[in-house]
């Protein structure tokens, strides 16, 4: 009986062992197998622990746009690849062009003279203000990313995946168009439903807001521009690469290639120059929560530099997106940073010199924001090169003077680790204190005459605009060394505007006529969107009711895949709750006046 009992214990360790190692091509991500690692049972490794703040990235720049920065409030100029997080601002100037990105699927367009403001952003939950201008949500497939857009008279909820136009002039009256999908109008009283092939005109203050519905608006050139954009991702090949965690990744394709390595599986190869390392070309911006954050000037410079790890391999270096089915979190930078050269007085960690190597595949991370972060410690009398991998690549050590790091226009050293002796490597918070330089994510100059003035406008919401706080800038570590909403004037109801809290069907209507639709929309052959292109008759709103009103945390369901019902002549929508849908029929007006107080 002992026998077979040791018998059973040998296969269980074998079969145990089999299982804990990685499957080929996919290693086990950050179990940590330098040589070196004092103090090994660090922080989680970014891709096992959530951060608080939800980040979104700015992902193509036309013209002049700007962002206002939600911790300091200093307006700066926008950079690509450059991260916007809770109560930042983006404008647009005349002639510009924006989009961030929110995931892998969620994209937000912005058009010429525009300012969005990111209310909340979280993890698989964003709520934006659209305080002037054009923007379109595009949601390609589905998603559990939650999103609303508030106006200053009413919120929008998408409900699935599609395009959604809306905007905001200076009085405070805006248009809601959906392409294709379906949302809901989000009132004081409830909810409206709006789907596609439909525009929603509101206006007046969000406790008395009234609607017309018509149908969409025909389509312009912000339109068509929004429909290439959606090819870029749609024939994106890098994705099917990457967990959909990660995004940013759209931009690979046409800088470099995918190619199997023998140890990591699928890896993406640069096309870069000689002597080129990562890390090297962007500079250090301080963000609140994050800390010191990475912002790359490469065209790629998002998903590479805050996903995976790199390692110089047989087609030089190359990008290890991580396990294709782990779970991913967004990192401000996955780098090693120590300090070297001769004794600094007035710089905290005691050396000339700031380095960085970016972390290998297996390398230990020790995060520096977060949950249970470390607020730095330094080892001293380290050979890097005994630590980091990549430190054994000629250049792949990059570094500064202490003094300069995070300032504007300061040229790295690109070094190898030979050249690096007796370094102090540095576990958690880099001790180096920001300066208002290190704010900026360029060194462009920013002529705020060129951007639209807002003011102080309020807008729709239930609750709490921000479930997530920024910590201002005067707030950011010194302990080391180194409104009144612009609304349309209220009418007496005419020419088939209604309340959203307006009486339901069979209530006496206003004196008024109906006017005609606005221009048509009829969908482009091969470009997927949803439309109708007959006249609307609009009906009376039946609003659901909330006992106490979505939280901000989000909580409605995630984005439906399924398509977009197409109205026909006599067609009627009906869902569960009873929301109102607009829908056409052969009459002109709406309980006989097309109107309702």
């Amino acid at each position: 009986m002992g026998r077979l009992f040791r018998v059973w214990v040998v296969l269980a360790i074998g079969i145990g062992s089999m299982c804990a190692q990685a499957p080929q091509g996919q290693p086990d991500y950050g179990q940590g197998q330098s040589s070196y690692d004092p103090g090994q049972q660090s922080v989680p490794n970014p891709e096992q622990s959530r951060p608080d703040q939800g980040i979104a990235r700015i992902s193509l720049l036309n013209g002049e746009v700007s962002v206002r920065r939600g911790d300091s409030g200093d307006v700066i100029a926008a950079a690509m690849n450059a991260p916007l997080l809770v109560q930042d601002r983006l404008l647009t100037s005349s002639a510009a062009r924006a989009e961030i990105q929110f995931d892998s699927v969620t994209m937000l367009r912005v058009g010429a003279n525009s300012e969005v403001r990111i209310a909340d952003l979280q993890y698989g939950h964003a709520q934006l203000q659209l305080a002037i201008g054009t923007i379109t949500l595009r949601i390609l497939r589905n998603s559990q990313e939650q999103i609303e857009i508030d106006l200053p008279a009413v919120g929008f909820r998408p409900s699935q995946p599609g395009v959604y136009r809306i905007s905001v002039r200076e009085d405070g009256s805006g248009d809601i168009t959906v392409r294709d999908g379906a949302g809901q109008v989000l009132t004081q009283g409830g909810a409206q439903d709006l789907k596609a092939g439909y525009t929603m005109m509101v206006r007046g203050a969000a406790a008395d807001a009234e609607y017309q519905i018509v149908t969409a608006v025909g389509l312009d050139d912000w339109d068509r521009w929004n429909q290439q954009r959606d090819g870029a991702f749609l024939q994106s090949r890098s994705a099917q690469y990457v967990s959909p965690d990660v995004y940013g990744t759209e931009n690979l394709d046409q800088n470099g290639r995918w190619v199997q390595d023998p140890t990591y599986g699928n890896v993406w190869a640069p096309n870069v120059a000689p002597g080129w390392a990562p890390y090297q070309a962007g500079q250090w911006v301080w963000e609140d929560y994050y800390g010191w954050t990475w912002v790359s000037t490469d065209p790629w410079g998002w998903a590479p530099y805050h996903y995976g790890r790199w390692f110089y391999g047989p087609v030089g270096w190359a990008w290890y997106p991580g396990p294709l089915y782990a779970r991913h979190y967004w990192a401000p930078a996955l780098v090693g940073f120590f300090g070297f050269g001769g004794l600094r007085v007035g710089v905290g960690f005691g050396f000339a010199n700031v380095g960085w190597v970016a972390l290998a595949p297996f390398e230990v991370f020790h995060s520096w924001w977060g949950h249970g972060y470390s607020r730095g410690a330094i080892f001293n009398n380290v050979s890097i090169t005994n630590v980091y991998r990549n430190a054994r690549v000629a250049n792949g050590v990059t570094a500064v003077g202490a003094g300069a790091f995070g300032h504007r226009a300061v040229p790295f050293q690109r070094l190898s680790g030979a050249q690096v002796q007796n370094a102090g490597m540095v576990r958690g918070a880099l001790p180096v204190t920001p300066s208002r330089s290190s704010l900026s994510f360029s060194n462009r100059a920013v002529n705020g005459a060129r951007f639209p003035q807002s003011a102080n406008r309020s807008f729709f919401g239930r609750g709490s605009a921000a479930g997530t706080q920024r910590t201002s800038f005067e707030s950011a570590p010194r302990g080391f060394a180194q409104s009144a909403a612009g609304v349309a004037e209220r009418t007496n109801n005419a020419g088939g505007w209604s309340r959203f809290n307006g009486p339901t069907a069979g209530a006496p209507a206003a004196r008024g006529t109906n006017p005609a639709p606005q221009s048509s929309y009829r969908a482009p052959s091969n470009s997927g969107w949803g439309g109708g292109s007959r006249a609307v008759r609009i009906s009376p709103p039946i609003v659901r009711n909330y006992s106490s009103g979505p939280s901000r945390g989000g909580s409605t369901a995630a984005y439906r895949s399924a398509p977009a019902a197409r109205s026909s002549g006599n067609e009627s929508t009906s869902r569960k709750g009873g929301s109102g849908v607009a829908h056409p029929s052969s009459g002109g007006h709406a309980g006989g006046g097309g109107h309702h107080r």
